[in-house]
């Protein structure tokens, strides 16, 4: 009993030790400068920089990434909010912007600019600028955050189709801009605009076997931060090569059924009045065939049920089972027609197959996978893709339907 006793003591004390000491490994958050937003840019020194340089503040460099550091209040971290003297509050965040020729030398060179060591634990987003992903690999890029033990492999990796460093300056007031571009890429549930979450370790990934891949873009202006259509990027250089806009990038979400929801919004035939469908469920079924002379081809179908979420015409009548079919082929066209205009520019226009058809080529036909492989890039463009999609209206909702002399 003595023994039990003893114990129970000893173990309640060494939860006290460990609650108060904080994280095993790493020293008090208020001695260290965390930063949870990076954002990389072809060379272009800041002001405050530029400055420095000329009074001497400058060394050995070709100046290849010009980087911004978000780096958060302590009391932001944790929770708090930051207050100046008298109870006013203060910037919940910092930017630095440092140039130079790699990652980690610009964050030690920070050192000369911080008194708190920076450090990368919460690092939530990385926002790399259009310049700098034409010239650098992607893998390149991302050498030091995938290397370094203090970055997590959940943190988020965006194109930006301008400076990336303006996103860093970007987004509602007296929030932190990383933690606000984190927020919008979880929005996937309501909004078939926004590609599924590509983290660092999704990237490596598309790196790592030199696979074709988009990245979310997100631009900024006036102050304010938007997701925008989708950079495209070629497996072979890992170089960004163009751009996606927005209806393609929710074309690219249908072709693939990856949404996790959204809206469809078209006009009606007849009426040219509003029409808004929403996407309860999806899916996309692709097979691959191979002909006896080595052509390929691509089947996909797409389904989806959803409800007429909002209808703006008397065309449709929600009670009329001819009128709910009438409204399916036409959401249906439209989806069609956004498919096929994607297609023309993956195939045409870039030559780049960033919709994993090769995967189910892989899949599918291993062995002719393994022949074509080496310049699949090629072959995708000759490639023949017949897309057929099929949308059920499961609910028209409550709404008596407009009366005849409606708009």
């Amino acid at each position: 009993m003595r023994r039990a006793s003893l114990l129970l003591r000893a173990a309640i004390a060494l939860l006290g030790v460990l609650s108060s000491a904080g994280c095993w490994s790493s020293g008090e958050i208020e001695t260290q400068s965390v930063y949870i937003g990076m954002a990389m840019d072809k060379s272009k020194s800041d002001e405050t920089e530029a400055a420095l340089d000329r009074k001497g503040g400058s060394y050995p460099k070709r100046d290849a990434i010009a980087s911004t550091i978000q780096i958060v209040a302590v009391q932001t971290a944790t929770g708090a909010s930051p207050k100046q003297a008298g109870g006013e509050k203060k910037q919940s965040f910092r930017n630095l912007t440092l140039t130079g020729d790699s990652v980690l030398e610009i964050l030690r060179e920070a050192s000369l600019r911080l008194d708190r060591p920076l450090i990368g634990h919460h690092l939530k987003v990385i926002v790399i600028g259009d310049r700098l992903a034409r010239d650098a690999s992607m893998g390149q890029l991302l050498d030091f955050f995938l290397t370094d033990n203090d970055i997590r492999m959940s943190s988020l990796v965006f194109v930006s189709n301008g400076h990336a460093s303006e996103v860093m300056e970007s987004g509602v007031k007296e929030e932190v801009p990383a933690f606000h571009l984190w927020g919008l890429a979880k929005n996937r549930y309501r909004n078939i605009k926004i590609l599924p979450s590509r983290s660092l370790a999704t990237v490596n990934g598309f790196v790592q076997a030199g696979d074709n891949f988009l990245l979310q873009n997100v631009i900024a202006a006036k102050g304010e931060m938007k997701l925008a259509g989708a950079g495209v990027f070629d497996g072979r250089s890992g170089k960004l090569r163009g751009f996606l806009n927005e209806e393609e990038v929710q074309s690219w979400v249908w072709l693939t059924g990856r949404g996790e929801g959204g809206v469809l919004k078209i006009d009606d035939e007849r009426t040219r009045q509003v029409l808004a469908y929403e996407i309860e469920t999806m899916s996309s079924r692709t097979k691959a065939s191979v002909s006896k002379d080595g052509d390929i081809s691509f089947d996909v179908r797409v389904e989806s049920r959803g409800r007429l979420a909002e209808n703006w015409t008397s065309s449709i009548r929600q009670s009329d089972s001819a009128s709910i079919k009438k409204a399916e082929r036409m959401f249906e066209e439209a989806v069609s027609n956004g498919i096929g205009s994607l297609l023309r520019k993956l195939q045409r226009d870039y030559g780049i197959d960033a919709a994993e058809f090769g995967n189910q080529l892989r899949i599918q036909h291993p062995k002719t996978w393994n022949k074509v492989k080496n310049d699949w890039n090629d072959r995708f463009r000759q490639a023949s893709i017949r897309c057929r999609v099929q949308i059920t209206i499961a609910d028209s909702g409550a709404k008596a339907d407009p009366a005849p002399n409606a708009p």
